[in-house]
């Protein structure tokens, strides 16, 4: 299939699945009358699932994603979405809410696939392109639920429950889209294009001296055939040409395909043609242990590539991060990935009761998918025009670093301790401003020291990294069973997350200018 029109299908499908309205109404949804849920199962027992769930998919979910070739995993995407969805809408209780947050980390984890599917199905010079095509695909799907969310509910078409059969109906739509892609025959690691290509070029030993030609000239009869397999230790049973001339006709077609130098593959197939045939006329005396020995070498094949796959994912993770300039940068990713994630998933609850507050018995956050709806356009606009600044991010990457980090505290901290809703709604804004901002220069300056098969590898595992991180973070800080820390008093924590970052960046810029002008006084 020709690039652009894959290219739309994938679109399309990132577009559907994210076209969500309910999100933005997420926690009022799971704490009015179609759930009953208390504010506090939400926040401390419900939503870390999500993160523990995306954790442990995470890393099965990226190699088997490579091993079986994208598009099974993007159909269990869809269909993780589905059922995320269906319990959303039928299923009661905490415990089945907590599936739907299994569920849907299933479902973010596969996102790997949506990302990585076009770069072994697209020539490398339409790279750029079907980037900027897959990430505004879902931008954009984002943006528009968020603004028909906001519409509807304000407008009265839809109540919650009514903007979640709605999402259900979009991640329809988008499973369907998934079963409809062409598998890729290629991926990065387990199904590398030049190792197969390798395997072909094995055949070029096959004898170019004889032509289609000599093989009329000099038919392959029973006897040659015979006294060939002879001397390769084999013998054919008489029965094996009994009215069946294959044989020939595959030896020929080989000579044939080694002289004019047409594909090589094709010549190899044509050989294991030519063996397949000599198994299947033999099969009467020797079937069983044919079949054993086949499995022996099949299962032999399986293990080796698993093998090869692994060796080749280690050695490209040993290469990539010899780059400082990748390291420092997937550092920031991280850690910033981390305070993100945490905010993305609690600032509802934070919302609830920040309005709960200022406006007591008066629905005051109606204006959450308005909200989303302005970060996703602002960030957009954001990447856009980061792409033109004339800037060298990596000079000063520390500094800037902590800068962005120093930013970000005071935003969640003052977040946390504001009574005013519409206060709280634009240091929201401002903090996903701010990473989507950095996160784009991050992932730029991160591509720009890797080769392109690279891509997915480093920034799988980035994102673990960061997954590990919030784990932990929401394991002594979220989770009931530990500490359990209240909603507003989390995003103070939050907050001092991202100065204890800042300072650690400062003081690595301090010690690298210090070190810098001692080496260049030692060399004046």
């Amino acid at each position: 299939m020709h690039w652009i029109p894959l290219t739309c299908i994938l679109c399309s499908f990132g577009f559907a699945k994210e076209m969500r309205p309910s999100e933005a109404f997420l926690t009022l949804y799971l704490t009015g009358p179609w759930k009953n849920l208390t504010i506090e199962q939400v926040d401390n027992e419900m939503y870390p699932w999500w993160t523990y769930a995306y954790l442990i998919w995470l890393v099965p979910v990226f190699l088997l994603t490579d091993f079986f070739r994208y598009k099974p995993i993007l159909i269990i995407e869809g269909a993780a979405y589905i059922g995320t969805w269906a319990l959303l809408l039928w299923a009661q209780g905490l415990e089945a809410m907590k599936g739907v947050e299994i569920l849907y980390g299933l479902a973010t984890a596969c996102d790997v696939a949506y990302y990585s599917y076009l770069y072994v199905q697209v020539p490398k010079q339409h790279f750029k392109k079907i980037a900027s095509f897959t990430r505004a695909a879902t931008l954009m799907g984002t943006f528009i639920s968020f603004v028909l969310s906001q519409i509807f509910h304000s407008l009265n078409v839809m109540d919650y429950f009514d903007l979640n059969v709605f999402s259900f109906v979009s991640v329809c739509i988008a499973f369907v889209i998934t079963l409809i892609l062409p598998r890729p025959e290629y991926s990065e690691i387990f199904h590398r294009k030049r190792h197969i290509e390798a395997e072909g070029s094995n055949m070029e030993n096959v004898n170019p001296e004889v032509d289609a030609t000599s093989c009329q000239e000099n038919p392959v009869t029973k006897d040659s055939v015979e006294n060939r397999s002879t001397n390769n230790g084999t013998s054919f049973k008489n029965n094996a040409f009994e009215g069946d001339d294959s044989l020939m006709k595959c030896e020929c077609n080989i000579s044939m395909a080694s002289k004019t130098g047409n594909d090589i593959l094709l010549a190899k197939k044509m050989s294991q043609d030519m063996a397949l045939v000599g198994n299947i006329s033999s099969s009467k005396n020797s079937s069983a242990k044919n079949k054993k020995h086949e499995g022996v070498e099949n299962s032999s094949s399986s293990s080796s590539k698993c093998k090869d796959g692994f060796l080749f994912m280690l050695k490209e993770m040993k290469d990539s991060y010899s780059s400082r300039v990748v390291i420092i940068w997937s550092v920031w990713w991280a850690i910033a990935s981390c305070g993100n994630f945490q905010v993305l998933n609690y600032v509802q609850n934070l919302w609830a009761v920040i309005s709960s507050q200022d406006s007591p018995g008066e629905n005051a956050d109606v204006y959450n998918g308005a909200v989303e709806a302005a970060s996703t356009l602002l960030g957009t606009i954001s990447v856009m025009l980061v792409g033109f600044l004339p800037v060298e991010w990596s000079r000063r990457a520390e500094f800037f670093m902590a800068f962005v980090c120093a930013a970000n505290a005071v935003f969640l901290i003052m977040m946390a301790h504001t009574s005013n809703i519409w206060v709280a709604y634009v240091l929201y804004v401002l903090f996903r401003l701010s990473y989507i901002t950095v996160i784009t220069i991050a992932t730029a300056q991160i591509a720009q020291n890797l080769s392109k098969q690279r891509y997915g590898l480093v920034f799988g595992c980035n994102m673990f990294l960061a997954l590990v991180l919030e784990t932990i973070l929401t394991v002594i800080v979220v989770d009931k069973a530990v500490l359990g820390v209240g909603i507003v008093d989390q995003f103070t924590v939050y907050g001092g997350y991202f100065v204890v970052i800042s300072v650690l960046f400062f003081a690595v810029a301090i010690w690298k200018c210090i070190r810098k002008r001692s080496n260049d006084y030692n060399l004046d």
